[in-house]
C-alpha cells in the first residue's frame, strides 16, 4: 500500500501508508484536502468508543490518563472516577471520548482533511513500526502515511516554510491550515 503525489511532472514521491483491516476497510474513493490540522485532537467516532476504548476503560480506567483522552457528556467535561464503567455497554453508552494533542494521540503530530462521507481522512500514526509489515491493514478506515512532515510540507509549499511547520508543531498547539 503506497501513496503517490505528484505535484508537477518534475517531483513525484511515494510513501509507505497503512489502511483499514478487513473488517473496517478504507472506502475508494478520491476528493480534493481542505485542510491539514497540525497536533490534532482526536474526536473518537462512537463505534470506536464502545468497540476499542470502553473495554480498555473497564480493564483499567488509568488508560484513558495514560492515552490522554477527556471524557464528555453533552459539551461538558466529565471526570471518568464518577462514572460506573462497569454498567456501560453499546446500548446505554452516551459518552464521548476526546484525545488531546501529544505523543500518544492516534492521529498523531497532523491529519490531513478532506470532506468525505466515510469521515476518513490521512494522518500520521505513533505506532510507526507497523510501516515495517509487509500487510499493513491495520487501521480502523482511515489511511495513515509514513511521512506525514513531508506531505504537509509538500502540500503547504508556497504558503508555509519548513521553518514555519516546524515552528507549529513544536508549539504543541492545534492549528489548521487551509
Amino acid at each position: 500500500f503506497r501513496l503517490h503525489y505528484m505535484r508537477d511532472a518534475s517531483r513525484l514521491f511515494s510513501m509507505p501508508v497503512i489502511v483499514g483491516r478487513k473488517k473496517r476497510s478504507t472506502p475508494i474513493f478520491s476528493h480534493r484536502i481542505s485542510y491539514i490540522e497540525f497536533n490534532p485532537y482526536w474526536n473518537v467516532p462512537w463505534r470506536l468508543a464502545v468497540e476499542d476504548i470502553l473495554p480498555k476503560v473497564q480493564r483499567d480506567i488509568g488508560y484513558l490518563r495514560r492515552k490522554n483522552f477527556k471524557v464528555y457528556l453533552g459539551n461538558k467535561v466529565v471526570s471518568p472516577n464518577s462514572i460506573n464503567w462497569g454498567s456501560l455497554n453499546k446500548k446505554n453508552f452516551n459518552y464521548r471520548f476526546r484525545q488531546m494533542p501529544g505523543k500518544s494521540n492516534a492521529l498523531g503530530t497532523v491529519k490531513f482533511m478532506f470532506p468525505n462521507k466515510h469521515a476518513v481522512y490521512l494522518h500520521d500514526t505513533p505506532s510507526k513500526r507497523l510501516f515495517n509489515r509487509v500487510l499493513r491493514s491495520e487501521s480502523s478506515g482511515c489511511v495513515r502515511v509514513a511521512k506525514p512532515v513531508l506531505l504537509a510540507e509538500t502540500l503547504l509549499e508556497g504558503k508555509l516554510n519548513r521553518s514555519q511547520i516546524a515552528q507549529i508543531f513544536a508549539s504543541q498547539k492545534n492549528k489548521q491550515v487551509r
